[in-house]
C-alpha cells in the first residue's frame, strides 16, 4: 500500500476538521439542559445529512458522465444515510414534529433503517467490479429515485403505523435492547467487511481516493460503535458518535472529489513518458523566428496572440506546437473539438489534448490515448490542470496553448475571465513554461481587448497584414 502524503490544502482542511472536532466535543461536555442538547443533536444532523447529500449530488452528476454502476450505487448509499438520518433527527424526542410521532423508538428505526440499507449499499459498491456500466445514465439514475423513495415512504407508513406493533429498540436509563444491539452489530460486521474487502481488492494499486475511502469507512464504523453502546436518548456517547461522522464524510467527499484528479494525474503521467519522434529538420524553431527570437529567447514566456479567424492563425499556432516537440518539450493544448486547431493536432500523437466541453463536470479520460476532457465553464478545475501538469512536469520544459479566451470571454463573463486569466499567467511565470493564450480581438470592444492585453508582457497580433508586434518582454536569457 502506497504511504499516503497531505498535501498542503489537505493538511490544512484536515487542521480546521480538527479544530471543528475538538470545539463540538468541548460543547458537548458543557451541555447542561435538554435543550442545549437537542439543538446540538438537530445542528449536526442537519450538517452532515447536507454533506452527505453532497456527496449524493457530485456522484450521481459523475455517473450521468461515465455511467459506472459503482458510482450509482455509492451515491445512492449516501442519499439513503441522509434522507433517513433527517427523519431521525426530525422524531427525536422532544422534537415537535407536526406530522410524525417523536419517540426514541421510532427515531432508532429510521435511523437504523437508513444506516442498514446504505451500509449494504456500500458493501455491493465494494464488492461489484470496476468495469460494469449501464447502457442509459438517465434512465438507471430515474429507477434509482423511485426505488429510494419508494423505500422512504415504506419506511415511514410502517414506522408510523405499526411502532406500537414493531420490537423495542431502547430503554431509557438501560440502553439498547438485544433486537438494537444485534442490528447495531450487524451494521458495524458490514461495515468491517466493507473496509477489509475494499483494502483486499485495492492492496496493489491504492490510490489517494481510495485510502480517503479506507478513512471514511474506518471513521464511519467508529461512529457506529459509539451510537451501539449509548444508555440514554441524551448521552455524550451518543454525540460522539455523530462527531465521527464529521471526518467520515469528508473522506468520502474528498475521495469522490479526487477520482477525477486521478484520471488527470494518470494522464500526464502516460504522456510524459511517451516517446517523442524525430520531425523535420526545416520546421524547427519556426514561431520564435517568426517573432524575431531564437528558441531560447521563447522559452520562459507567456504571450498573447490575438487573430483574425479569417487567416490562417492555426498555422502559426501548429508552428509554437512543432517547436516545442522538435525541441523535446511537453506540449499540452487546451481547445476544443470544434476549433480550427483540433483536426491538424488530432493528427499528432505526440501533444496532449484537453478539450474544453461543457458537457463533464470533472476531468474525464476518451478513447484516445492523448485526449481528455475538461469543463470548459469551471476555471478552477482548468487551473487546478495547470497546478497538476506544472507538478507532474517538475523538472522539465513545457509548452502550452490555451485556445481561447474568447470562447471564455463570452460564456462566462469578462470579471471570471480576467480573474482566470491572471491566476494563470502567475502561476505559468516559470523559466520552463512557454504559454500562448489565445484571443479573437476582433470579437471584443476595445476596453475588454486593452484589460487582457494588459494581463501579458508579451502580446503579438495575427491577421491578414501578417505577424504584428505590439509588446515583448526583455529580458537576460534564462536557462533551465
Amino acid at each position: 500500500m502506497k504511504r499516503l502524503v497531505l498535501k498542503r490544502n489537505e493538511i490544512i482542511t484536515s487542521l480546521f476538521l480538527v479544530i471543528l472536532v475538538t470545539i463540538f466535543l468541548l460543547l458537548i461536555f458543557h451541555m447542561e439542559t435538554v435543550a442545549d442538547y437537542l439543538f446540538f443533536h438537530s445542528y449536526v444532523e442537519l450538517f452532515s445529512s447536507l454533506v452527505g447529500i453532497s456527496i449524493a449530488y457530485f456522484g450521481f452528476r459523475s455517473f450521468i458522465e461515465k455511467r459506472n454502476a459503482r458510482l450509482l450505487i455509492f451515491s445512492t448509499a449516501f442519499l439513503t444515510f441522509s434522507i433517513m438520518d433527517l427523519i431521525y433527527a426530525s422524531v427525536y424526542p422532544g422534537i415537535n414534529n407536526p406530522i410524525l410521532r417523536s419517540n426514541i423508538d421510532s427515531a432508532l428505526y429510521f435511523w437504523l433503517l437508513g444506516k442498514l440499507g446504505g451500509t449494504i449499499l456500500l458493501l455491493i459498491f465494494t464488492i461489484i467490479p470496476e468495469e460494469i456500466h449501464v447502457s442509459s445514465g438517465t434512465k438507471s439514475l430515474s429507477l434509482t429515485m423511485l426505488a429510494t423513495g419508494a423505500f422512504v415512504i415504506t419506511s415511514i407508513y410502517v414506522i408510523e403505523n405499526f411502532i406500537d406493533l414493531l420490537p423495542r429498540l431502547f430503554v431509557v436509563g438501560g440502553g439498547s435492547t438485544l433486537v438494537k444491539a444485534n442490528l447495531d452489530f450487524l451494521i458495524i460486521s458490514l461495515l468491517t467487511a466493507t473496509s477489509g474487502i475494499y483494502i483486499w481488492k485495492n492492496r496493489d494499486e491504492m490510490s489517494r481516493s481510495k485510502i480517503f475511502y479506507v478513512f471514511g469507512l474506518v471513521a464511519l464504523t467508529l461512529s457506529q460503535v459509539f451510537f451501539m453502546i449509548f444508555v440514554h436518548p441524551f448521552d455524550i456517547l451518543k454525540m460522539i458518535g455523530h462527531i465521527f461522522k464529521f471526518p467520515s464524510y469528508y473522506s468520502f467527499m474528498y475521495g469522490l472529489l479526487l477520482v477525477g484528479r486521478g484520471q488527470l494525474d494518470q494522464f500526464l503521467i502516460t504522456l510524459s513518458t511517451r516517446k517523442m519522434p524525430k520531425r523535420e529538420i526545416e520546421r524547427v524553431n519556426a514561431f520564435s523566428k517568426l517573432i524575431g527570437l531564437n528558441h531560447e529567447e521563447l522559452i520562459g514566456r507567456s504571450l498573447l496572440l490575438e487573430y483574425d479567424p479569417t487567416t490562417d492563425y492555426e498555422n502559426r499556432v501548429l508552428d509554437f506546437v512543432s517547436e516545442g516537440l522538435d525541441n523535446n518539450e511537453n506540449v499540452y493544448v487546451l481547445t476544443k473539438r470544434g476549433s480550427a486547431l483540433y483536426p491538424p493536432l488530432a493528427r499528432m500523437d505526440s501533444v496532449g489534448l484537453f478539450l474544453l466541453t461543457p458537457k463533464v463536470t470533472s476531468p474525464k479520460t476518451t478513447d484516445v490515448k492523448n485526449e481528455m476532457l475538461i469543463p470548459s465553464n469551471n476555471t478552477t478545475l482548468i487551473l487546478d490542470t495547470f497546478n497538476r501538469l506544472l507538478d507532474i512536469h517538475s523538472d522539465t520544459r513545457v509548452s502550452i496553448v490555451f485556445d481561447n479566451l474568447t470562447d471564455l470571454l463570452l460564456s462566462i463573463g469578462f470579471d471570471k475571465t480576467y480573474a482566470f486569466t491572471r491566476y494563470s499567467t502567475e502561476l505559468l511565470a516559470l523559466p520552463r513554461i512557454t504559454s500562448i493564450f489565445l484571443m479573437n480581438s476582433n470579437a471584443h470592444d476595445q476596453k475588454t481587448t486593452a484589460s487582457i492585453r494588459g494581463l501579458f508582457t508579451n502580446q503579438v497580433i495575427y491577421d491578414k497584414g501578417g505577424v504584428k508586434i505590439l509588446k515583448l518582454e526583455s529580458f537576460p536569457k534564462k536557462s533551465f
